[in-house]
């Protein structure tokens, strides 16, 4: 911890240099993305904790950490001895970022940041706790304090082919402009690195396990610009982009791009906008903010992206039954560590057609660590597996056309009657969500209280929300949908329509016990149409079989009984044809009727 001590020491002697009495470091690149390029983890190297939600604030005396209840002991346990304290969010006496500012900030003080890595939203709402004080946003800090810093990553960019992807970019251009139109907007800006990947049939591979490149778009009338590295797009491609009637122009010359605007209104995302960006345009045109999922729909599935869904989700599960085949037994005779284990997963996929990458860093936890709710092992300090207790595995892949992503707590060996009922309960919670039938209008907000209501009966809760929308060969979390029953100042309840595909993944955690999450991803389809209006129902697409030793039988329905069943003869239906004898064989015992 030394270290980390030392790189606070450094950056405050830059802030006194610069006449900086609060410097701001946010988990966040350019696009205000999750996931980032080794160059923008500027939060990680400045406090050691590698979580990818969180932010800090340094003064000359104290070093702060905010960060959510997924990753509450994973801090705790990674901030020690460095000085930093941990303001757990989401806990009722926490203090906020924006009441520490205020209560800390005077007259003539200065707070800073790098204006890139904060949105228009998250500025605005900082704003009102600054004054009085001054708030630069010009100023990046570490390119002073981090000597090796890496560079951007800008790796070729490719094409999708309409077989994948569904719809040609010329559509979804032309919709995007009969949007801004009904608007009354001239143009757009599109930040989000996903949504650029989508409206362009375009993928690329500058960040660890999301298919996108750094990049915006620039949409007009009668023009469409995607701004890139220009070494990232080959001729080929650049003239596959022309025809379509997109220029491509370099990354670096947006800032100046946007400068020389004038007198237009444009529509943009105050979430994945970032602030210097914003005060390039604002001041001589008119902003028409909106969320950006309602000019870029990806959350609604194409019949060729749901068809690629069920593909990958069918290719998917055999990696995962052979890994669960694999690791109960191997547990008994092997000193198998949860690293290892992550590893062996990682490489199962990696072996299957399609596969691309993982769709994030693999959750391989045993025992107590399986309370960690973001959890990854560390090849020097992972535990031993035993043939005991539980394994909790959440794990994904990006193949050429789905993101996949499908959690599984594994019963290794004997189980506490405690562990056995928690199993239970969270299994009751992913059917009552999956089982439902709903009406046309309902949103995420309503369906959250299904899942959790089987836990809350134990006086138990998750710090977590239930359900996160996931992309097709995209981001694995992906807006505006979600299950979720406290809203953040960023999400607002979103409707959940035929064609999203998300995640169903409630979780029971014990510190320094276990911890338990089953998911499975769920696609809204269509149900029935009567007098009462539309109804709606979830499809489960994920088929990995479910811990039946784990389960408490007096503790479920007969409707909750024939949900396992049914679920568990689809399973063997859909992915037998693809096993060998002996998993063939394992896997009919797995899925047999409880």
């Amino acid at each position: 911890m030394q270290e980390i001590r030392e790189r606070i020491q450094k950056l405050r002697e830059a802030m006194k240099e610069e006449g900086i009495d609060c410097y701001l470091v946010f988990s966040s690149d350019p696009h205000q993305s999750e996931y980032l390029d080794e160059h923008y983890k500027t939060r990680a190297y400045l406090s050691g904790f590698t979580g990818s939600a969180g932010y800090m604030a340094i003064t000359s005396e104290r070093a702060i950490l905010w960060t959510d209840g997924r990753y509450h002991v994973q801090a705790e346990r990674q901030l020690e001895g460095s000085g930093i304290e941990l303001f757990k969010l989401g806990l009722p006496d926490t203090q906020t970022l924006p009441q520490f500012l205020e209560t800390y900030l005077e007259k003539g003080m200065c707070a800073a940041c790098d204006g890139t890595t904060i949105s228009r939203k998250e500025y605005t709402e900082f704003l009102d706790s600054i004054r009085p004080a001054g708030f630069r946003t010009d100023v990046d800090l570490f390119e002073q304090i981090w000597d090796d810093r890496p560079n951007v990553t800008h790796k070729p960019i490719y094409e999708l082919p309409l077989s994948v992807c569904g719809q040609m970019r010329s559509e979804k251009i032309a919709d995007l402009r009969t949007k801004l139109k009904q608007m009354d907007a001239d143009s757009c800006l599109i930040s989000d690195l996903s949504s650029v990947m989508w409206l362009f049939n375009i993928r690329g591979k500058d960040v660890s396990c999301n298919p996108v490149a750094f990049s915006y778009a620039y949409v007009s009338r009668n023009e469409a610009i995607l701004f890139a590295e220009p070494s990232a797009v080959s001729d080929v491609l650049r003239e596959a982009l022309r025809i379509d009637g997109i220029t491509c122009l370099p990354y670096e010359e947006i800032l100046s791009f946007l400068t020389n605007l004038w007198d237009m209104r444009i529509a943009l995302d105050p979430i994945t906008c970032n602030c210097r960006n914003y005060a390039a345009l604002f001041t001589r045109n008119k902003m028409a903010e909106f969320n950006e999922y309602e000019l870029i729909p990806k959350h609604v599935k194409n019949e060729t992206e749901i068809a690629m869904a069920k593909k990958y989700h069918e290719a998917d599960a055999v990696s995962m039954i052979r890994f669960i085949k694999y690791i109960k037994s191997a547990c008994k005779t092997e000193k198998i560590t949860e690293y290892r284990a992550a590893q062996y997963v990682d490489g199962l996929r990696a072996g299957t057609e399609g596969f691309t990458d993982l769709s994030f860093e693999t959750i391989c936890a045993y025992g107590p660590n399986g309370a960690i709710i973001h959890y990854a092992p560390e090849k020097e300090n992972s535990l031993v597996i035993e043939p005991k207790g539980f394994l909790l595995l959440d794990s994904g892949g990006q193949y050429m056309g789905a993101t996949t992503d499908v959690t599984r707590t594994i019963a290794l060996g004997p189980l506490t009657d405690e562990e056995k009922t928690h199993y239970t309960a969270v299994l009751k919670a992913v059917i009552a969500l999956a089982g439902v039938r709903f009406m046309k209008g309902t949103t995420g907000l309503h369906l959250d209280i299904l899942a959790r209501s089987p836990i809350w009966e134990l006086g138990i809760d998750y710090r977590h929300g239930t359900g996160h929308g996931i992309g097709a060969f995209l981001n694995v979390h992906e807006g505006p949908q979600n299950f979720r029953f406290k809203m953040s100042n960023d999400s607002e309840p979103v409707e959940i329509v035929p064609g999203m595909i998300t995640s169903d993944e409630p979780g029971i955690y014990i510190e320094n016990s276990h911890g338990i999450r089953i998911e499975n991803e769920i696609l809204c389809v269509d149900d029935a149409e009567n007098e009462w209006g539309t109804f709606y129902r979830f499809e489960t697409l994920t088929l990995v079989p479910l811990e039946k030793e784990a389960i408490v039988l007096s503790m479920l329905t007969e409707k909750e009984k024939q949900w396992i069943n049914a679920y568990h003869k689809m399973v063997y239906e859909r992915i037998s044809p693809y096993l060998e004898v002996a998993e063939k064989e394992w896997l009919k015992q797995a899925t047999d009727p409880i």
